[in-house]
């Protein structure tokens, strides 16, 4: 019960944080809080991609990928799908060259459709919040 009387405090916090910045700093401010969520984002999902201590090159490939892949989609939303897929298919190579981390092909396929729902989760929809 620990567990989920802390996200319910620290969600209410989160919800009281984004109010008072929306409306102290209004347009400026929502821009902010988009910029913000793929870089407190892409910890998270590391830490759940990731076990502590292993692939620290693939980790940190991982996180410029996606935050390239968020600032495409934020700056350029004309050529988006070309940098997502381009860039999908660059992870997914670099995943296949790494193959170590993973035992069998069913273990590398499950790691790297998590790693594109991430790049999905965390760099496109913000980009496309923008």
């Amino acid at each position: 019960m620990k567990t989920i009387s802390t996200r319910v405090i620290s969600a209410i916090v989160a919800v009281i944080i984004v109010i008072s910045v929306i409306y102290f700093y209004d347009i400026q401010g929502l821009r902010l809080l988009v910029y913000l969520t793929p870089f407190l984002a892409v910890r998270e999902l590391v830490r759940m991609l990731f076990k502590p201590g292993e692939a620290s090159g693939l980790q940190i490939f991982f996180v410029l990928l996606t935050l390239i892949i968020f600032f495409i989609n934020a700056r350029a939303p004309d050529f988006s799908m070309l940098g997502v897929a381009s860039l999908s298919v660059i992870f997914c190579a670099f995943c296949i060259l790494n193959e170590k981390k993973c035992a069998d092909l069913e273990a590398l396929k499950f790691f790297m459709s998590k790693g594109i729902l991430g790049f999905i989760y965390v760099g496109i929809l913000p980009g496309l919040a923008f």
